[in-house]
């Protein structure tokens, strides 16, 4: 994941099982490791963050029953395009955890916050492809606040245990899983693209003059037209339209041609700093 052509901008990783004399024992170019490091035999959170890509980084704590967890907000070089700044919140959930405390400092921390570019991801332990008051309270909590899941598919086995939760809709949003050996779950990733990568704005269009046109003269031009020998001599109906179609299309441009027309659309930022997508 971290020698791909283009490599991934955070790597968010639960139940690492590092303490905190251990973190150096793992370090990778060009990535700064933020972390919070387990107390006991499992547990652990933190995130590799690519040192080139972000401008500033900021810990903060968030805090829920049975949990680890891990809050980051992430300003500058790629991650100008969120504005204000793109807030993670990396949570491992333990699987004996009070499921009701959890989900009542969830709905808690996520009202008290109001981030516009907000991820909640991690190993929640809640399976979201199961229909049960669990699965149902947890997802209501998240809709309540505009997230969705973007993970709907099996991470684990049959179940979908480790989500990506957002709650903006002004990018292209593509996840999944990658299929891999490297632990028990699946890892699951999102790109975040501006929707400018798909919807460019245009500047001008070409539009038809018609102002100027002399019906006499292109009706006459098209009187001209031998249509037995372009058309009808041709058996194949496609062939007989795309001759009919090229031949008015040639006359239309010689009497009404296309003209460069300007259309308002918003400034362009001055900068070619501006990210294409985040990882």
């Amino acid at each position: 994941m971290f020698s791909v052509p283009k490599p991934f901008d955070v790597v968010c990783i639960t139940e690492s099982f590092l303490y905190d004399n251990e973190v150096h024992n793992f370090p990778i170019n060009d990535y700064v490791f933020i972390g919070k490091q387990r107390q006991s035999k499992g547990g652990g959170v933190g995130a590799y963050v690519r040192s080139s890509a972000v401008a500033e980084v900021k810990e903060s704590r968030a805090l829920f029953a049975g949990s680890e967890s891990l809050h980051l907000e992430l300003k500058g070089g790629l991650f100008g395009c969120f504005g204000s700044g793109l807030h993670l919140t990396i949570i491992y959930r333990q699987p004996s955890a009070d499921i009701g405390a959890f989900l009542s400092d969830l709905e808690q921390y996520i009202s008290s916050s109001n981030f516009p570019h907000h991820v909640i991801l991690g190993d929640i332990n809640i399976d979201t492809l199961k229909s049960d008051p669990v699965s149902t309270s947890y997802l209501n909590i998240l809709s309540c606040s505009h997230f969705i899941n973007s993970i709907q598919i099996p991470t684990r086995y049959n179940s979908c245990l480790d989500h990506i939760n957002v709650n903006f809709y002004d990018k292209f949003l593509t996840s999944g899983t990658i299929t891999t050996s490297i632990a028990d779950h699946l890892p699951t990733f999102i790109k975040i693209e501006n929707l400018t990568n798909y919807f460019n704005i245009t500047k001008s269009t070409n539009i038809r003059n018609y102002k100027k046109i002399n019906e006499e003269l292109f009706l006459k031009d098209l009187s001209k037209v031998d249509w037995n020998s372009e058309i009808y001599a041709k058996k194949d109906v496609n062939s007989r339209y795309d001759s009919f179609f090229k031949i008015f299309m040639d006359l239309c441009n010689k009497h009404a041609p296309l003209v460069k027309f300007s259309t308002n659309c918003p400034r362009k930022l001055k900068t070619n700093k501006r990210p294409s997508e985040v990882r």
